[in-house]
């Protein structure tokens, strides 16, 4: 898997500090850390591509001190809470999880 993290010192705030792409599909990480555009071909789900994917999210922004936040449909939050993610209950994530009808799931680095 290529991975792009830490390679942008002066990265714009509305520009991607990753992008990690896989023959098997592909996601983006913004500059604060909030992920998204996680896709992985349907005739490659399944199979541990997404778990594989998001693992290499997760230990580049481990190595970097970098929280991590996502929304993601209620169906995905216990695939999402194995890799540390947990629901955001302040105010804030609400209002924006009900503007999105996601909720805001979010995880700090472990070292």
């Amino acid at each position: 898997m290529r991975s792009l993290s830490g390679q942008f010192d002066n990265v714009r705030p509305d520009r991607f500090r990753a992008t990690y792409e896989t023959p098997h599909g592909s996601a983006r990480v913004t500059p604060t850390g909030y992920v998204h555009n996680v896709f992985i071909r349907p005739e490659h789900r399944g199979v541990g591509h997404g778990t594989a994917l998001m693992n290499q999210i997760v230990s580049d922004a481990d190595r970097l001190g970098l929280p991590l936040s996502l929304n993601a449909r209620e169906d995905l939050h216990l695939w999402y809470q194995r890799m540390g993610f947990n629901v955001d209950t302040s105010p804030a994530a609400e209002k924006l999880a009900a503007t999105l009808r996601m909720p805001l799931l979010v995880r700090q680095p472990r070292r």
